[in-house]
């Protein structure tokens, strides 16, 4: 063999093999079947330490037996072929490469010159090809590697030592991102000042005819439960009414050029991962983890670019790339400068969100089929093919990764083309069956409808109300509250929706703690459940701003341990002195170096809101 290719998931296997046979390359790929070292499942006994010239980790531990067969393909390469380590480009693919490295190198150093760290973007020829090309030499580029799992490997242990300590003091799981899921739907109700934003819950829409014929206009109401629930309930009961059908009266198109009356342009942004989950839950009836396993089919099959993402912003070569493919799959009117455009005005999402987390960022959601006829063929299959809204546990494995890769070409192939919204003012008519309040109601509302010609898979919105899954609006509250990471949405959402911690509400009522959900809180320490913490320990492992004080020449031992002594300095006195106690009994463990001094946040979009101290978890 020429060379060695180590990636964490068999089902990648095939994909790669198939590339590597169709440039010449003579290689095995080897799976390491997910992390080759971790914690033991429970949770106790912790498992971490902070002595002085020790690692934080040692109850993490190697899986030999997957090491050996690492070892064992090593073996059979013939001469110093290339050893090729492709897990993937994000926090935990560098934890991964590393153990991967790590174990190898402690039994033959020799193999260090062998060894280089490839960043697969698509799972495309010209994403490996790509990844290859630009691989990264251990040799020269260690310390790049050695940097990038670094926070991935403080925050295995802060994790855990947070969830190990307060889940067992409260006999319920608890842990950082959640538990400031819960407390945030907690104070949405209580203290909706101290978040930064409220999540969608729903939406009422109301369809009318124009006066001058095409598409109807349409009155779009978004949800997000502050609004007056009076006029929701009157807005509701009107849409109900009509559900279906276009509801009385006529909408003049306005045709004054004035700026007043200038129609709306904009374009929507590509789907990062939690706008592609939330899309699915509320559209398709997916759960958040089968959505997130499509996903990831979707990127095996080379359908979809990396689906852990943040961004909704995508470069000018993919842009390209989307267009040509959308061409080719006989759509046209795109521009490659809308789609790529990451300054311009968005119709679909003007609220703010928290930035792209830090160190190498992923473009957002977009297709990468090859444009081959065969590929396009069947990715214009999968875009023009009408998805239903279906029992989720109906849906075969295949069929979501279709869903899924529908749901991210589509919206990019919609991001490429600039949005004219045209408005409009209701009026009744002279057969209308409204009361004058509903007339009053209907007038107020703002009505648009799109100029463009619809895309093939555009479908009116019809009149009626939608309440959005708890699972979605967990989504929405997480990326709104910057809690949790692409890679962990899924998993956090579902659980909201099973634990029975989280009513639903409905689309006057936010979703809500339940009774049980009040108790788990009340065993719960406030800074815990406050998404101020989550987002402050999120900042110290990732070294945002360099907010730890990194010195050039500290290990990746201190750098964890630096890290780790930030969040812990910042925490509340009540927390601070529950972690030492849990770590003291579970290991009997020395813990007063991590109390050291830590650099202040004062000013810094890190710090924490100091008016939670206010609600009480259990209220009047």
């Amino acid at each position: 063999m020429q060379a060695l290719v180590i990636i964490e998931a068999i089902g990648k296997a095939e994909t790669w093999g198939k590339v590597l046979n169709g440039i010449g390359m003579r290689a095995r790929v080897v799976a390491t079947h997910g992390h080759i070292a971790s914690f033991p499942q429970p949770l106790w006994p912790i498992g971490i330490t902070f002595s002085s010239g020790k690692p934080c980790d040692p109850g993490r531990m190697i899986d030999a037996a997957r090491l050996e067969v690492l070892r064992a393909a090593i073996g059979e390469l013939s001469g110093n072929a290339p050893i090729f380590i492709a897990t993937d480009d994000d926090m935990e693919g560098d934890v991964i490469a590393l153990d991967v490295i790590e174990g190898l190198l402690a039994g033959e150093r020799d193999l260090a010159p062998r060894i280089f760290r490839a960043r697969p973007q698509a799972l495309t020829r010209d994403g490996i090809v790509a990844a290859l090309d630009a691989a990264e030499p251990l040799r020269g580029g260690a310390g790049q590697i050695l940097t990038a799992a670094i926070p991935g490997r403080a925050r295995a242990i802060s994790d855990r030592w947070i969830g190990a300590t307060f889940s067992r003091a409260a006999s319920h799981p608890v842990g950082r991102v959640r538990s400031a899921l819960l407390g945030a739907f907690f104070l949405l109700d209580k203290a909706p000042h101290i978040l930064r934003g409220r999540p969608e819950i729903g939406e009422i829409v109301l369809r009318c005819r124009s006066t001058k014929g095409g598409h109807p206009f349409i009155a779009h109401v978004p949800l997000d439960g502050g609004e007056n629930p009076r006029q929701v309930a009157k807005l509701r009961d009107l849409a109900e009414r009509f559900r279906g059908r276009l509801v009385p009266g006529v909408v003049r198109p306005r045709e004054s050029l004035s700026a007043a009356v200038a129609p709306r342009i904009g374009s929507v942004r590509p789907f990062n991962t939690g706008d592609a989950l939330a899309y699915a839950a509320r559209h398709f009836n997916l759960g958040a983890r089968q959505a997130m396993r499509g996903l990831q089919d979707a990127y095996m099959a080379g359908l979809v670019s990396y689906p852990r993402t943040e961004a909704r912003d995508i470069g000018r070569e993919s842009a390209v790339r989307v267009v040509r493919l959308a061409e080719s799959c006989r759509l046209g009117g795109l521009d490659v400068d809308v789609l790529c455009d990451e300054g311009g005005p968005s119709l679909a999402d003007p609220r703010p969100r928290p930035a792209n987390a830090p160190g190498r960022p992923h473009e957002a959601l977009h297709p990468v089929c090859d444009l081959n006829p065969e590929a396009i063929a069947r990715f214009e299959t999968i875009l023009r093919a009408p998805i239903p809204f279906r029992d989720r546990a109906e849906c075969e494995a295949d069929e979501v990764r279709d869903i899924m890769a529908a749901i991210v070409a589509r919206r990019a192939i919609e991001a490429a083309r600039e949005i004219r919204m045209e408005p409009g003012d209701w009026r009744p008519d002279n057969t209308s069956s409204v009361n004058a309040e509903d007339a009053a109601l209907l007038s107020d509302l703002t009505w648009e409808r799109e100029a463009a010609s619809p895309l093939p898979w555009s479908k009116d919105l019809m009149t009626g109300t939608r309440h959005w899954p708890l699972r979605a609006i967990a989504i929405d509250m997480m990326m709104t509250e910057g809690i949790g990471r692409p890679s962990t949405l899924a998993g956090h959402a579902d659980a909201a929706e099973a634990s029975g911690e989280i009513e639903a509400g409905d689309l006057s009522q936010p979703p809500r703690p339940t009774p049980f959900g009040m108790k788990v809180l009340a065993r719960t320490p406030k800074g815990l459940w406050n998404p101020g913490t989550c987002r402050m320990i999120e900042l110290a492992l990732n070294n945002r701003d360099d907010v730890c004080r990194e010195a050039p020449g500290d290990t990746m031992q201190l750098r964890i341990y630096r890290r780790i002594r930030f969040w812990f300095s910042h925490l509340p006195e009540e927390m601070r002195r529950a972690l030492l106690e849990g770590l003291a009994e579970s290991d009997g463990t020395r813990t007063a170096g991590v109390s050291g001094p830590a650099a202040s946040l004062e000013g810094h979009p890190g710090a924490m809101p100091t008016e939670l101290a206010a609600p009480a978890p259990l209220g009047a």
